[in-house]
């Protein structure tokens, strides 16, 4: 599904499972996709559960909007993709960036977020340092593009025995991330 909202965000996701079931919405990390989440999205959906999976702008088949998206930019795209499906409250659960931007979702939007699940994410703002690297590995990647850089942080993003030890989950872990 893709549905557009008034500020000229098309968000491409997945919405399965049952449409009575309790709605949960998973937000993916950079540089991934909604397709990591289909481990959790097959149990959650076998559970009973209504299970949102977006891709966020610029990542997976959402299309990239010109200028800088902000967290909260982020997170009142979420709110709109829920009222567009006419849900009130959900759970949202989110891992790296994708729990900040959870974060973000329930302080702009405090009566939609029904619980919190998050992962491998932090509430503190980037340090001065930590915005400059940041900066400087966006610009890496938009001059390189995302291969070389999903080589060497595979084994950050999986656990290194589970890289040599799991290719195919690796293989397609690396795949989502030369996608982004």
């Amino acid at each position: 599904m893709n549905p557009q909202f008034g500020n000229g965000v098309k968000l491409i996701f997945d919405d399965l499972g049952p449409r009575g079931g309790a709605p949960v919405i998973l937000i993916h990390g950079h540089p991934f996709n909604r397709t990591m989440w289909a481990p959790q999205t097959a149990a959650l959906t076998a559970a009973g559960y209504r299970v949102i999976a977006p891709d966020l702008r610029g990542y997976g088949e959402s299309p990239v909007l010109p200028g800088k998206a902000l967290l909260a930019d982020l997170a009142d795209d979420l709110a709109s993709l829920l009222a567009s499906l006419g849900i009130e409250q959900v759970v949202v659960g989110g891992v790296s960036m994708g729990g900040q931007i959870a974060m973000e979702l329930r302080l702009r939007h405090p009566g939609l977020v029904r619980a919190l699940v998050l992962s491998d994410t932090s509430p503190v703002p980037e340090t001065d340092d930590g915005k400059k690297l940041r900066r400087e590995t966006a610009e890496r990647l938009i001059a390189e593009g995302l291969r070389p850089y999903a080589e060497e942080v595979i084994d950050k993003m999986l656990a290194p025995y589970n890289v040599s030890g799991m290719p195919e989950a690796a293989a397609r872990v690396s795949a989502m991330m030369r996608r982004s």
